[in-house]
Order: C-alpha cells, then sequence, then structure tokens
C-alpha cells in the first residue's frame, strides 16, 4: 500500500514563494487598510494572493499520492486560480497606468471565466489533462540531500488547455502593451525603475510557460515555478527598492497644460522622477535611476532646490557653457503621491536661453565678475 502523502524536490521552491507573495500581499493589505485606498494597491494583494494560492496547490498536488487529488488540484489551479493571476496581471497594470475605467469590465471577465471553468471541470475532469495514472519518479539527490522516489501525474494536454494557454499569453502581452504605451505617450514622469520591474514581472512567467508548451524545456524543471520565483523578487524590488505605492507615476491629467517639457520629481534634495526631456536638458543617461539634485543639475541645483516660493511662481537659473549661457524658467507644479514625511515637489522647466530677463541675469553676473577681478587686480597691485 503506498503512503498517503510524499516529498518531492520541488517543494522547497513552492513554500519560499508561497512565503514572499504571502507577506507581500499581507503589506498590501495592511497598507490599505491604513491609509491608501486606491485600486493598484487591493488589484495588487489580489494578485499576491492568487501566486500564493497557486504555489499552495502545487504544495498539495505534490505531496499527494492519489490520482483524482492530483487532477482535482491541477483543475482547481486552471479553473479558479489561474483566471485570477491572469487577468489581475492586467488589471494591475491598468491600475498603475490610471486607467481605472477598465477595471470593473476585466473583474466581470474573471468571475464568468471562473464560473464556466469550475461547471466546466466539475461536468468533465478531464477537460483540460487526459489522465493516464502515476508515474514513479526515482530517487535522487539535490545539495547533498536524498530524495525518495515519488509519483507524478502522467496526462496528456488537450485542446482547451492550449486554449488556456494562448489566453493567458494575449492577456500578458496586453498587461506589457498598456505600461509600454504608458511610457512612449504624452507626457509623462515615472520612476524608470518600476517599469523594468513590472515587465520583467509579467513576462517572466509567460516565457517560461512558452519554452514549457513549446516543449523546448523539460515540464521536470518547473520552470514556470521559477518564472514566479522571478516575478515575485522584481515585484518586491519595485515595492521597496522603487516604492511602487508611494512615488506613484504621473500622466498627462496631473502634468495638464505642461506639454514636453523638462519635469523633474525631487524628494528631500534627490531627483527620484524625470521625464526624457529633462534628461536631455541636464545631460543625463537615460538609464539613470533616482540621484543626488548635485549630479542632475550640477552647478545649478543649489538654486533649484532651495528655491521658496507659491506654486506657479516663475524663477530663472542659468548655466554657463562653453557655447555661452543656458537659462531655464522653473517653477512647481501641485502633486498627488502618497509618500509620507518627504519634501516632494514636481519642477517644470521652460528654456529661457535669449530672453530679456536671461540677458539681464547674465548682464548683472558679467558685472559681479569685472568687479571681483577688479578686486583681485587691485590687491595684486598693492601685494
Amino acid at each position: 500500500m503506498s503512503p498517503a502523502y510524499q516529498v518531492t524536490p520541488s517543494m522547497p521552491v513552492y513554500a519560499i514563494i508561497f512565503v514572499l507573495t504571502l507577506a507581500m500581499g499581507l503589506y498590501a493589505v495592511g497598507r490599505y487598510l491604513r491609509h491608501d485606498r486606491r485600486p493598484v494597491v487591493v488589484v495588487f494583494a489580489v494578485l499576491m494572493a492568487a501566486i500564493s494560492s497557486w504555489e499552495l496547490l502545487n504544495f498539495f498536488i505534490d505531496v499527494t499520492t492519489s490520482e483524482q487529488l492530483k487532477l482535482l488540484g491541477k483543475n482547481a489551479v486552471n479553473a479558479v486560480v489561474f483566471p485570477v493571476y491572469a487577468y489581475g496581471v492586467l488589471a494591475f497594470a491598468l491600475a498603475y497606468t490610471g486607467n481605472w475605467r477598465w477595471i470593473r469590465a476585466v473583474v466581470v471577465a474573471c468571475a464568468v471565466q471562473i464560473i464556466g471553468m469550475c461547471a466546466a471541470v466539475a461536468l468533465t475532469p478531464e477537460l483540460l489533462y487526459e489522465s493516464h495514472g502515476l508515474v514513479t519518479q526515482r530517487p535522487f539527490i539535490i545539495g547533498g540531500f536524498t530524495v525518495d522516489q515519488f509519483v507524478t501525474l502522467d496526462r496528456t494536454l488537450n485542446p482547451p488547455f492550449f486554449l488556456l494557454w494562448a489566453q493567458a499569453q494575449l492577456l500578458g502581452l496586453a498587461a506589457g502593451a498598456v505600461l509600454v504605451l504608458y511610457v512612449d505617450r504624452g507626457p509623462r514622469i515615472f520612476v524608470p525603475g518600476q517599469i523594468g520591474a513590472l515587465l520583467i514581472g509579467v513576462w517572466a512567467p509567460l516565457g517560461a510557460s512558452f519554452l514549457l508548451v513549446t516543449g523546448i524545456v523539460s515540464p521536470a524543471w518547473n520552470l514556470v515555478d521559477v518564472s514566479f520565483a522571478v516575478t515575485t523578487v522584481v515585484l518586491a524590488l519595485a515595492v521597496f527598492r522603487y516604492r511602487l505605492f508611494e512615488l506613484v507615476p504621473m500622466d498627462s491629467r496631473q502634468l495638464a497644460g505642461i506639454a514636453d517639457e523638462p519635469v523633474v520629481l525631487l524628494e528631500n534634495g534627490w531627483v527620484v522622477g524625470s521625464n526624457s526631456a529633462a534628461r536631455t536638458a541636464f545631460g543625463v543617461g537615460s538609464g539613470q535611476r533616482e540621484m543626488a539634485a548635485e549630479t542632475f543639475f550640477g552647478p545649478i541645483a543649489e538654486q533649484i532646490t532651495n528655491s521658496h516660493g507659491p506654486d506657479g511662481t516663475d524663477r530663472e537659473v542659468c548655466i554657463s557653457e562653453d557655447d555661452g549661457d543656458r537659462c531655464f524658467k522653473f517653477n512647481y507644479v501641485p502633486i498627488r503621491t502618497t509618500a509620507r514625511n518627504a519634501d516632494e515637489r514636481l519642477v517644470v522647466f521652460r528654456d529661457a536661453t535669449g530672453s530679456p530677463e536671461s540677458n539681464r541675469a547674465r548682464r548683472r553676473r558679467n558685472d559681479r565678475l569685472e568687479e571681483f577681478a577688479d578686486i583681485v587686480a587691485d590687491d595684486l597691485r598693492n601685494d
């Protein structure tokens, strides 16, 4: 008589991902309950719950030695958890980019699919997989530990499974497209690391499932679960390193009337976000992340960070370059972020080189330089 449970080499992977995603989901729930009632926080918590549930069911599928229970677990993943995850990825991209009006439609589509899939697999348990019984895997050694023989479900993928897989690919590609188009269109300011981490997190499982379904990689490698580990790590990086919930992206509705002027988000003397026009204007590489204002602005950093006055009031700074002075007018505009206890200002620049004000400023600076030169010359003569 075979035992009712077993140990497999994949279980530690499932456990680690489960713990990490559960912790991140609870963090999002706690944040929502405390103060942050935005859709992006809710959807993030749901997405983490989907991944942690997926890994918990994988653990159950591996631990049981019953063919019926293994098939039941796989059907539960595909009928319930998979739709929540796949639609959750799209909903998160929509919430992050401010397209909230589409989220309700995504939720309705997800609910309809869950109801339909549950009914379908209840009536036809082998709708997605044709089961051929259990296969015994031989014992082997991993990292010095011996894993006893264990059984897996021998199954053949049916056409409905490939339809489900194609849907996951389309939803993931749609989520990635939402993020990419958000960056590419209109006046935008965002923290670059956030977008990069989100794209990796969204597309890692897509690439892994493609390799498995096409037969490029053997199913024995559990590549999808490894990809969930990648997704979990990069999303944690987005949340805690790039402050996903604190430094929200700002789109054209928050930057109305700014057009394509250089825009920079300052926080406590650091540039934590900028658009491409600002990076071009101040000669900062596109791959740069947040940096000290002194590094970003150079010699005019103190004038920008220490400027005070009401929002909307124009101020002016000039940079001395080899081919002459380059001047900017700048002011602050109201912003909406969720960071607490931070001195945050959104600074908008306009090129003012050649304006009457900049010409007067240049003459005043030249006069001061001439006065300083005269003083130095008098000191030298007196010596």
